[in-house]
This record gives structure tokens, C-alpha cells and sequence, in this order.
């Protein structure tokens, strides 16, 4: 695991992701289409794509390269005083050797008004790892700021998702849970939102091609509100 800048406390928050294993062809592609590499935190010269402007290929992606080339299972969450980072990881490793790898397929596609990469949301063995991090990790869960319950409500949530905020921390888990590698900030405007699914479509066309192996689920952090995240650690799933 990588060390962390300073010990766990009231500014860090934590994060379980899939992110694509470090030396696979996606992660490569993803860091280069958001201009960050979450694994080194390194910045990556974006591709160049025809029609569109560096400047604003930069702007569209600036929340994704932040959170780093991920899909969500357990959203962000400060750790509970009660338990150590050391705890978390330990209990992340013993979840993910009870999960098989498996594989899925992904597409580019439109997620409201941002870009993402979409798989079928009836496979349901990546439903089933979600909810069970979700479940068996949320004792390590801080209980959220009331600034930060309304912040998530700002947003139009469903009484479900609601539901979900105050019990799990976040909207969308369990029947809520939708998986994405969001690649976009929300484009409001509909041809720009065309130009992006085809220069992304293009630009992940060869890694998109073949089904995608889940084997690990990975431990981010992000320092403080300001931080990007960073991945510090895979924990294998069960071969």
C-alpha cells in the first residue's frame, strides 16, 4: 500500500472503486483521456481529438480527472474514529477474496447529460460486489455532515435514494446502483454532447473491443477537499 501524506483523520476521505488493473491497456487510455494518472498522480498530455479544443477537452474533464478513472461501489466516506486505515484495508481483503473475478462489457454512452462508460445494468454480479462493499464496509463510515447531506439534495433524488443517503452515505446504491466510468463533466449543449460519445468511442474503441476482467477492487484516498484522489492499493478477487 502507499503511504499516505499524513494519518488518517477528519480532512481524508477513502473510497472503494473499480478501477481497471495498473499495466492493463484501459487504465492507460482512461488516465490519457482525463489527463491524470490516479496511480502516480501524474498529469498525462490529453489525446488530440479533431474538432474539439485542448482547452475545452480540458475543462470537460476536469471533475472526472479528479475523482480518477473509476467507477464507484463504496462513494467517498471519512473513516469512523473507532477504526484505523489498517482496519479498512483488512476488511477490504477479506471481502475480495470472497468475490470471484469475472468479466464484463463496456460501451460509451449518454448518462443524463454526461459521458460514461456503460455496461448492461441487468449484470448482476457486479450489483451483487457493490451492495455487498456497501453493506459490510459502512460501519467504517464517519455519519455525514448535515452541509453534505445538503449538498447531495441540491441534486432531485428519488425518496429512495434519499432513503440511501441517510442510511448508507450515498443515493445510489443497491436497486439505485447504476455502474459508470463517468468520462465528462454534465454538457449541456446536445452537438457537443454528440462530438464527445464519438471522440470517446473512437478513443476507447480497442480496449472496448474484448470483454473487461474485474480482479481487484482498489483502495483511493483523497487528502483534503481540494486533493485529487489517488489509488493506493488493489485488493485481488478470488480467481
Amino acid at each position: 500500500m502507499k503511504p499516505l501524506l499524513k494519518p488518517a483523520g477528519d480532512t481524508q476521505r477513502f473510497a472503494i472503486y473499480f478501477a481497471p488493473e495498473i499495466d492493463s491497456n484501459l487504465h492507460s487510455i482512461g488516465s490519457q483521456w482525463l489527463g491524470r494518472d490516479s496511480s502516480s498522480g501524474k498529469s498525462i498530455i490529453q489525446p488530440n481529438i479533431k474538432g474539439i479544443s485542448s482547452s475545452y477537452f480540458y475543462s470537460v474533464t476536469k471533475t472526472p480527472r479528479r475523482y480518477g478513472f473509476h467507477a464507484t461501489l463504496k462513494a467517498p466516506f471519512r473513516l469512523n474514529k473507532e477504526f484505523t486505515l489498517t482496519d479498512l484495508c483488512s476488511q477490504i481483503q477479506r471481502l475480495s477474496a470472497l468475490s470471484k473475478t469475472f468479466s464484463i462489457n463496456l460501451k460509451v454512452r449518454k448518462l443524463g447529460n454526461f459521458i460514461a462508460l456503460m455496461m448492461d445494468p441487468n449484470e448482476q454480479k457486479m450489483q451483487n460486489l457493490a451492495s455487498n462493499l456497501v453493506e459490510n464496509l459502512d460501519h467504517f463510515r464517519a455519519p455525514l455532515h448535515q452541509k453534505e447531506i445538503d449538498k447531495r439534495r441540491m441534486s432531485t433524488l428519488t425518496s429512495s435514494e434519499d432513503e440511501n443517503l441517510l442510511n448508507w452515505g450515498y443515493p445510489y446504491v443497491f436497486n439505485d446502483f447504476r455502474f459508470h466510468i463517468t468520462l465528462t463533466e454534465k454538457i449541456q449543449c446536445g452537438s457537443d454532447r454528440e462530438s464527445m460519445v464519438r471522440a470517446a468511442s473512437s478513443h476507447f474503441s480497442e480496449s472496448l473491443e474484448n470483454t473487461i476482467k474485474v480482479s481487484s477492487i482498489s483502495l483511493f484516498v483523497q487528502e483534503n477537499s481540494e486533493a485529487n484522489f489517488l489509488q493506493i492499493q488493489q485488493f485481488a478477487l478470488q480467481e
